[in-house]
């Protein structure tokens, strides 16, 4: 009786080898097609065959090969942490330097309002100003640019 029951719910046995129609409709509306028993039987035969060759070949140079793939699927991760934690640390530098540079600049504006004052004081004129050079980039290249003026 429970066998019964059973088969009925799947659609085997004498009711014949066919799945249910609902089941069939939920296949092919997720885009699973149906494979005969022909075609499963030639698919299985075209795995086993295949498996034949993975077997005929050498265990030696397969567990290399194994080795291998996992070596560099290890390498591919390593690079990209080396690359993410590089663009990190090109930020922190970018973001050190910013604040460095504006802190720089403050301070070249309050030289250059000194140098001012003090000259007005003894009848000149001037300005000190902070060249960063042809690369800003390159602090190598920074200077301070005095403009002194005399006035009689």
């Amino acid at each position: 009786m429970l066998l019964r029951a059973a088969r009925e719910t799947v659609g085997a046995g004498f009711r014949g080898h066919n799945p249910p129609a609902d089941l069939l409709r939920a296949f092919s509306s997720a885009s699973v097609s149906a494979m005969s028993a022909s075609e499963c039987d030639r698919e299985c035969a075209a795995l086993r065959g295949e498996t034949e060759l993975l077997e005929d070949a050498d265990p030696d140079a397969a567990g290399e090969y194994r080795e291998l793939v996992r070596s560099i699927r290890d390498l591919e991760e390593r690079a990209e942490e080396d690359g993410r934690r590089q663009r990190e640390r090109r930020e922190e530098i970018q973001r050190v330097r910013d604040s460095w540079l504006e802190r720089l600049r403050t301070l070249v504006a309050d030289i250059a309002e000194r140098f001012g004052r003090y000259f007005a004081e003894m009848g000149f004129a001037g300005d000190v100003e902070l060249n960063t050079g042809k690369h800003e980039v390159n602090i190598s290249s920074f200077y301070l640019w005095s403009n002194p003026q005399i006035y009689l």
